[in-house]
């Protein structure tokens, strides 16, 4: 399976919401708040950024982090409870 347009669409207050629900909290939960939100962005095409003013954004992950990771398996950790499937989310490759 492709994850990567996932990251770009994970609704940020969600995702704070599970890691607050997995008892992260204070200082830590603030400092991932911080990192996630406050983001602006606007479009560059060809050399030429478009007319409109900065965007805030609401959604993603910002990749190549070292964050990112961490925070989408936080994403999906409950997804075996949720999704009845024969793939496996993780699977041991043990060393012969």
């Amino acid at each position: 399976m492709d994850f990567k347009k996932v990251f770009d669409t994970v609704p940020h207050q969600r995702l704070l919401a599970k890691i607050s629900n997995y008892g992260i909290k204070g200082e830590i939960l603030e400092w991932i708040k911080i990192f996630l939100t406050n983001r602006k962005q606007r479009v560059l095409v060809n050399g030429s950024l478009s007319r409109l003013s900065r965007v805030e954004v609401l959604s993603g992950i910002t990749q190549g982090s070292v964050l990112g990771p961490v925070l989408f398996v936080l994403l999906i950790n409950d997804l075996p409870d949720s999704v009845t499937s024969i793939i496996y989310l993780f699977q041991y490759i043990g060393i012969i």
